[in-house]
């Protein structure tokens, strides 16, 4: 039986230190088959489209750094573990500022996520945005970080399920929510992920975001998703509290 744990949506350099650290620890723990990445580990703030603090504009180089830093956490915490990384839109602030601010520098090695973030180096299996992945081949759970937000928890969860028709999970929203359907091929859940960067980022008040991941265990063809809210640094699982 392989063991899934799901993250996303850290945006370092704006992670919240205490949700991403017991987040590590406790899978560290649990020793999962599997740790799937599913996008935006880092920001990329320097080169986002957004109007920018002028103070951090020049800071990619230590962004980037500690991107790879944190990466280097789990793998140490989880060596043997399989480790997808799937990128997500803040990835993808990468390509789109190449392209369209210095397409002269695209063909240049070097200046792609995989190589940025030594991902082949660190062991990881990387899928560029704006795709995703099965995990097996059976095809029972699709992981991806989507590019859909709906206004409320479970909503982009059904957006999602709509659009593929499949069980899965996406990040993106920064929000937990889970999305349940049968029809004639059988039953069917999607399922959002949650976050772990700063809930009050600076550039928005009181957005409607949640600390979390997810575990995932699979048996060929089954699969069980359980959803893990982390809120004030701490969380509940098997009956244990977390952080306390």
């Amino acid at each position: 039986m392989d063991l899934l744990a799901i993250i996303s949506d850290t945006q370092i350099p704006f992670q919240d230190e205490s949700a991403l650290k017991i987040t590590r620890e406790f899978i560290r723990g649990i020793q999962p088959t599997h740790l799937y990445i599913i996008g935006d580990w880092g920001d990329f703030y320097a080169i986002s489209s957004h109007a920018r603090d002028p103070s951090r504009v020049s800071k990619l180089s230590e962004e980037i750094k500690e991107q790879v830093g944190e990466l280097e956490k789990f793998v140490k915490v989880i060596p043997n573990a399989k480790r997808i990384f799937i990128e997500g839109n803040h990835e993808d602030r990468l390509r789109r500022y190449l392209w369209h601010t210095a397409p002269e520098l695209k063909d240049i090695g070097g200046l792609t996520i995989p190589e940025l973030l030594h991902l082949s180096e660190l062991g990881f299996e990387h899928v560029a945005y704006p795709y995703g992945k099965f995990h097996n081949k059976y095809e029972s759970f699709f992981l991806m970080h989507g590019d859909v937000a709906r206004r409320h928890s479970a909503y982009t969860a059904r957006a999602m399920m709509d659009r593929f028709g499949v069980s899965g999970i996406n990040g993106h929203t920064h929000r937990l929510g889970t999305y349940y359907r049968r029809d004639v091929t059988g039953p069917k859940v999607w399922l959002e992920n949650g976050c772990l960067c700063l809930l009050e980022p600076g550039w928005t008040a009181y957005p409607d975001w949640q600390h979390g991941f997810t575990l995932v265990h699979v048996d060929r063809d089954r699969f069980h998703a359980e959803q893990i809210p982390i809120i004030g640094g701490k969380f509940m699982y098997g009956g244990k509290l977390y952080g306390g």
